[in-house]
C-alpha cells in the first residue's frame, strides 16, 4: 500500500448528494430519534415497538386535516423498523449478505441445522483498511517503519508488530522491488473471539471478526474506536451436545 499524501481535501457543504440527508435512512430527524429511543434507549420488544407505532398513527390521524394515505408514519410494524436499522450504513464499506445452508445427504430424521438458513454478513476489508488509513485521527499514531527497541539491560523488546523481525523481513522484500519505490509495508491484523453477537432483527447468534493495519499503535487501538472495525458477522449454527460431535455438523460450523 503505497503511502498517502498528507494533505486531506474536504468536500464543500454544497457537494453533499441533495437525495441524501444525515438521517438517512430514516425518513427524518423525528423517524430517527424514535427509532433510537425504543430500539437503543427502551430496547423495545416487537409488541412494545407495534403498540408505539399505534400510538404515534392514532396521534397524527386525531390531528391531521388532510385526507390519510396510510404512511402517517414511517413503519407499520417492528420488522419494517428492523429493516431500516440493517440499512445503515457506517461509512461507504458496505455490508454484503450471503445465504448459505446444508446440501448434503439427509438422514430420515432431519435436525434442525439442517433445514435453516445461515446468512453470513461480510464487507469489503481493503475498503475497510483504506478507510482506517485515511482517517486524520491516526496520522501521528502510525509506525510507518520498522524498528528495533531494547530495555534497559540490553533485551530486545516487542511491543509492537512493527518490532518484529518478520516486518523486518516484508519491509527489505518492498525495498529490493524497484517497481514498488514509494510504497511501504501494512499489515493487516484480523481476528474473531468468542464473543456472541445476537442479532434482534433476526435471532441469529454471530461470531464477530476485527480487523486493524498493523501500523496502528497501540495508543491508537485503545484510544480510538474505528481503530478496530469489524469485517466480518459468522454465523453461529445451533445444535444439542450430541449433535455438535458429528463431522458433517463440524464442517457446516465452520464454513
Amino acid at each position: 500500500m503505497r503511502a498517502a499524501d498528507s494533505a486531506i481535501q474536504f468536500k464543500e457543504e454544497g457537494d453533499l448528494n441533495a437525495e441524501q440527508h444525515p438521517f438517512s435512512p430514516f425518513q427524518d430527524r423525528l423517524a430517527f430519534d424514535w427509532a433510537y429511543y425504543r430500539y437503543v434507549r427502551l430496547q423495545s420488544s416487537k409488541s412494545e415497538i407495534l403498540e408505539g407505532l399505534d400510538i404515534w398513527r392514532a396521534t397524527v390521524v386525531k390531528h391531521s386535516c388532510t385526507d390519510l394515505t396510510g404512511d402517517e408514519v414511517p413503519w407499520r410494524n417492528a420488522d419494517e423498523l428492523y429493516k431500516t436499522i440493517d440499512a445503515i450504513q457506517v461509512g461507504d464499506a458496505p455490508w454484503k449478505c450471503y445465504q448459505f445452508s446444508y446440501t448434503g445427504p439427509k438422514p430420515p430424521t432431519l435436525p434442525r441445522w439442517m433445514t435453516q438458513t445461515y446468512k453470513l454478513n461480510i464487507r469489503d476489508i481493503l475498503h475497510v483498511l483504506e478507510q482506517q488509513l485515511e482517517t486524520s485521527d491516526f496520522c501521528n499514531q502510525i509506525t510507518y517503519i520498522p524498528y528495533q527497541e531494547y530495555d534497559a539491560l540490553g533485551n530486545r523488546a516487542y511491543p509492537n508488530l512493527m518490532s518484529g523481525d518478520w516486518a523486518f523481513r516484508q519491509a527489505d522484500i518492498i525495498a529490493r522491488n524497484r517497481e514498488l519505490r514509494g510504497a511501504m509495508f501494512v499489515p493487516v491484523i484480523a481476528g474473531s473471539d468468542k464473543t456472541t453477537v445476537s442479532v434482534a432483527t433476526g435471532h441469529q447468534e454471530y461470531h464477530p471478526v476485527y480487523t486493524s493495519p498493523g501500523i496502528f499503535t497501540d495508543t491508537a487501538r485503545r484510544g480510538y474506536g474505528n481503530a478496530i472495525l469489524p469485517v466480518a458477522f459468522l454465523p453461529i449454527p445451533k445444535g444439542v451436545h450430541f449433535i455438535q460431535k458429528n463431522k458433517t455438523y463440524l464442517t457446516i460450523e465452520r464454513v
